[in-house]
């Protein structure tokens, strides 16, 4: 019998995904999954930081005042109110899956959820990750005949959606031990931006700006993004099919 990747106790998630596992504290969703481990090594940084605001605000940390929680089966479920007196009501799924496909290690999907009911509403929601890293890499894969891979250099990679395909992919971490790598995306029909720098002592930052567009009253607007734990070699290739895979899937029914 295969367990359940996450275990719920006292409003701490902890996941153990394959060689993966970390904890999820649902009240405070502003610290993302921290106290990572991979194939038994601390992983240093932290995975997906929410922060929910407006356009034309700051976002503020976490999803507001938490309403309801449970795990079942691969997901981990939190529902939210605000933040403060923002309208929104917030779903998000952390959805944990083992997978041969690939050569995938491990899938770790994110699934926002926002409505609200008054008029003139646009939310839009950050989504912030710290890692410890050799190297990073901007996969291009949307808006390009085929797959480009860019080393970043110290000065980082600032992407701005405009209407037009912005040749989005993933960011591909390589983490240290020279074993792993970590592709980090978003569903293309979900970007706003992203900003990629270089921090002190090898870790990298990402800040991904999800949705921002206009949001109807009574419509539910839905943001995705992966992590996929990836192995070093021929990380590139593994890591374009992944960006191909997720960018055609379409979204999960349950949410």
């Amino acid at each position: 019998m295969v367990n359940d990747p996450w275990y719920l106790k006292n409003g701490l998630g902890k996941l153990s995904l394959g060689s993966l596992q970390g904890c999820l504290e649902v009240a405070q969703l502003g610290n993302g999954l921290n106290q990572l481990i991979l194939d038994n090594k601390p992983l240093t940084g932290s995975l997906w930081k929410i922060a929910l605001g407006d356009e034309d605000e700051k976002p503020i940390a976490g999803a507001g005042e938490l309403r309801e929680t449970f795990q079942r089966g691969q997901d981990l479920f939190v529902s939210c109110t605000g933040p403060g007196d923002k309208p929104y009501r917030t779903s998000i799924y952390w959805r944990a899956e083992v997978s041969s496909a690939k050569a995938a290690h491990a899938i770790l999907s994110l699934i926002v959820s926002v409505e609200t009911d008054t008029l003139g509403s646009q939310p839009q929601i950050e989504v912030r990750s710290n890692l410890a890293a050799n190297e990073a890499i901007y996969l291009k894969t949307v808006g390009v005949i085929s797959p480009r891979a860019e080393t970043l250099a110290e000065g980082g990679l600032e992407v701005v959606e405009n209407g037009e395909p912005c040749m989005l992919g993933g960011i591909l971490y390589r983490l240290p031990g020279g074993q792993f790598s970590l592709l980090e995306l978003t569903h293309p029909t979900d970007f706003h931006s992203l900003h990629v720098q270089r921090e002190t002592r090898g870790t990298w930052s990402t800040e991904w700006q999800l949705l921002g567009q206009f949001l109807e009253k009574g419509v539910i607007r839905r943001a995705r993004m992966q992590a996929v734990i990836l192995p070093r070699q021929n990380d590139i290739n593994l890591a374009a099919e992944c960006c191909s895979a997720f960018t055609t899937s379409d979204i999960p029914l349950s949410t």
